[in-house]
């Protein structure tokens, strides 16, 4: 395992937080849930956001509601084992709920994103969870173990909260500590998810996140991974941890001038080259269009480096 920094190979049945840190993971899904609802209580439900639509209608698509997917529905699928291929539309269910539930009461709106922690706290740690929890689910991203789609929840939450802010009704000391708590947890689900894919997809590999929030690492091998607040030496990416969620969201404008002013830094290109073949097998996610503006910029380095110059023409789409 020479590409993985020392004692950083994880065991053969290691699942990120998934089997490192089952109560940890579990905090860090409710607490997000929990967040983002507190941050909606503040919010004019009426207001613009980041995503280009009303607060109302951007937390009615990451609700609870009868119709949607959640707990209950992933378990069953948990349950019949689906197919290494199978893979959701998340953006086309949003859009199927804000239509579906567009003339739902405030109240009923931001009791469905309470009720979406709550069913998440009623299963993490159950007998369900230790059964059903590292088996595939269907995701964006492709299959998932259970457990690990439920620690990704709190990245699309966490966007979710980032979207929120132009409707807060004040912003005070309050409101920037749980976004700013938000932005760690959405951070970490993020380097977890990352370490999924890359076992997924059979690499030896390391990648860290070095931020405000603090550095984060995953390191994956032979179909496992496992996540360490640590930076040891290999592949790097530095930089605010709100812009790089930013980034991989889609809703980061000038990545390449985020590079260029220094402001986001990498480490061990040639060491970040080989998560290539990654993106490639992850379409349709958020963010692609800031991701080949980067990888333009990056180009342009990796060549004043003498390394392959189309190397990253293979960057098409973004980690998250």
């Amino acid at each position: 395992m020479a590409d993985l920094p020392e004692n950083l190979a994880p065991s053969p049945h290691e699942r990120g937080l998934a089997t490192q840190d089952r109560a940890d993971l579990a905090r860090r899904v409710v607490r997000a849930w929990e967040l983002l609802h507190a941050l909606a209580e503040r919010a004019d439900l009426g207001a613009d956001t980041r995503a280009g639509r009303s607060a109302k209608e951007l937390l009615t698509g990451v609700g609870r509601w009868p119709d949607s997917r959640w707990v209950a529905e992933v378990v069953i699928e948990a349950r019949e084992r689906p197919s290494a291929a199978a893979r959701t539309d998340q953006d086309a269910e949003e859009d199927r709920l804000r239509e579906s539930h567009r003339r739902a009461s405030g109240a009923a709106v931001l009791r469905s994103v309470e009720r979406a922690g709550e069913e998440a706290e009623r299963f993490l740690g159950t007998e369900e969870d230790e059964e059903y929890g590292l088996r595939p689910v269907a995701t964006q991203l492709g299959p998932l173990p259970l457990r690990t789609f439920l620690h990704a929840t709190a990245y699309r939450v966490c966007v979710a909260g980032l979207d929120l802010q132009p409707a807060l009704a004040e912003g005070g000391t309050e409101a920037d500590d749980k976004v700013g708590e938000l932005v760690e947890l959405g951070f970490v689900a993020l380097v977890d998810v990352l370490g999924a894919l890359a076992a997924r997809g059979g690499l030896t590999t390391s990648l860290t996140g070095v931020t405000d929030v603090g550095s984060w690492t995953f390191a994956s091998h032979r179909g496992a991974w496992q996540v360490v607040q640590a930076q040891p030496p290999g592949p790097a990416v530095v930089g605010p941890a709100q812009v790089l969620l930013d980034i991989t969201a889609g809703r980061a404008e000038d990545v390449g001038g985020l590079y260029r002013r220094g402001e986001l830094r990498l480490e061990d290109v040639p060491g970040l080259l080989r998560l290539a073949p990654l993106l490639d097998e992850v379409p349709g996610i958020p963010g692609s269009g800031s991701l080949r503006v980067m990888a333009r910029s990056l180009d342009m380095a990796s060549r004043t480096l003498g390394l392959a110059g189309n190397a990253w023409g293979r960057l098409r789409r973004p980690f998250g």
